[in-house]
């Protein structure tokens, strides 16, 4: 495929994408056979952990993203659920710091914090967590697994035909 079609082919697929989520309300995620990796954007998962900060902490509706520097921890927490499961998605942690406008360091100790968090049982961080697990999977939804499609041409056997055809017979 030239870049010519690959470049009609991501604008094609992204004017689906908005088309249908101003219909439905609804975002869609394609996936080419040309896409060497099938991960979930960085973007989405940024996405993901800011609308679950905006529903469980409504004072910081204001925050536009996540790249905004602060220590506050009701916010940090939620930097590191997205860094965490950014990470656990299979980005690296070098692109997720580059996405985040931070270190791959920073990132380490984000995905170190959850991991403590959970341990520790810290509430903040399990809330923080499943809130922004539960966006992800809203906004996602279920990718399964094995994508890959057969071309199966047999027909499949009806075990209450093969009996009626015994009794017949």
């Amino acid at each position: 495929m030239s870049d010519n079609q690959k470049l009609k082919q991501k604008k094609d697929i992204d004017s689906f994408k908005k088309a249908f989520y101003e219909n439905y309300g609804i975002k869609v995620y394609v996936y080419s056979p040309t896409q060497k990796k099938k991960i979930i954007p960085i973007k989405v998962f940024h996405d993901s952990a800011l609308a679950a900060l905006h529903e469980a902490i409504p004072g910081y509706s204001c925050v536009k993203s996540l790249h905004d520097r602060t220590r506050y921890r009701d916010y940090m927490v939620y930097v590191q659920s997205m860094s965490y499961l950014a990470f656990k998605g299979g980005h690296s942690k070098s692109s997720i710091g580059k996405y985040l406008k931070r270190t791959h360091a920073t990132i380490i100790n984000s995905c170190n914090m959850v991991e403590n968090g959970f341990f520790t049982k810290d509430k903040t961080i399990l809330i923080a967590y499943n809130n922004t697990l539960k966006k992800l999977e809203e906004y996602v939804g279920t990718i399964s697994e094995n994508d890959e499609g057969k071309n199966d041409t047999k027909p499949k056997s009806n075990p209450i035909w093969d009996e009626t055809r015994g009794i017949v017979a």
